[in-house]
């Protein structure tokens, strides 16, 4: 017996309405009530879905924080920048000595 599979997409916002929401989003990461109430009637939205699109995208913006964090710890140790350590290369770890 095959399970009838169940496809709901969720459409996506016009490009003019999200261009709004990403303006507001760098004028105030945090929307109040009323604020979202305006915005969604401004839009043609509901409230819930300005609200929900402000989660997201606080998320997707500390996600992406943390890839550059990790980015940054990731990028390969240079020999040539060792004079930056003030402490000696050692102190970190990243090359062993050769003159042991």
């Amino acid at each position: 017996m095959q399970s009838a599979q169940i496809t709901t997409s969720i459409p996506l916002l016009p490009n003019e309405t999200v261009n709004e929401l990403e303006e507001r989003f760098k004028k105030q990461r945090y929307v109040t009530a009323t604020e979202r109430e305006e915005l969604a009637q401004c839009l043609g939205l509901t409230a819930t879905q300005v609200k929900i699109w402000f989660q997201n995208r606080r998320y997707k913006c500390k996600r992406l924080a943390q890839d550059r964090t990790l980015q940054l710890t990731q990028i390969p140790f240079n020999p040539m920048f060792a004079s930056a350590f003030p402490f000696g290369i050692n102190s970190f770890g990243s090359v062993p000595s050769s003159s042991s």
